[in-house]
């Protein structure tokens, strides 16, 4: 399976090379967490990209797996955890919210079409998958991390946003 180098996507999320924190265990804000597992998962993904291009794909496997299976937790925790929450501080579930569970919505059919095409050997496919990712991925982050993260810390009474700090180091 080969991957087209260079593709301009993934250079489009902007700390995908960062190293992130060994540990989610030293954060204290919503917001600081969730931007950890942002930078996380995209070491996966660029992992998973560099593994293909090396074509090692055993180890791209590994990673697209982790990277999956990590972005689908991290929307639970903001499916279940922190949208509730905020629509409970805010009164109401749309704007921010109801375009996040949209993007979700695209996000998870992207990572469908990566998982089916890696495991068929069809690299065509496996772009189109990342294609559509990347289509949605970097904006999604940019607006949760600028907007609905900052929004949970400002909001969400100290007691609350601590137990769900807790919450998701125990993670």
């Amino acid at each position: 399976m080969t991957i087209k180098a260079g593709r301009p996507a993934l250079t489009s999320l902007p700390r995908m090379t960062a190293t992130a924190p060994a540990s989610a265990a030293r954060f204290s804000t919503v917001t600081a967490y969730l931007i950890w597992d942002h930078d996380r998962l995209d070491g996966l993904l660029v992992e998973c990209i560099g593994a293909l291009h090396g074509g090692e794909r055993d180890h791209a496997r590994v990673a697209l797996h982790d990277f999956c299976e990590g972005l689908r937790q991290h929307i639970r925790v903001e499916e279940e955890l922190l949208f509730p929450a905020l629509a409970q501080a805010t009164g109401t579930s749309s704007g921010p919210m109801g375009c996040m569970h949209r993007e979700h919505a695209g996000i998870q059919q992207g990572l469908r079409l990566m998982e089916a095409a890696l495991d068929a050997d069809d690299a065509e496919r496996f772009q189109l998958g990342l294609d559509l990712l990347m289509a949605i991925l970097p904006g999604h982050n940019q607006k949760e991390e600028q907007v609905l993260y900052p929004l949970a810390d400002r909001v969400l009474p100290a007691g609350e946003q601590a137990a769900m700090v807790e919450g998701l180091r125990a993670r």
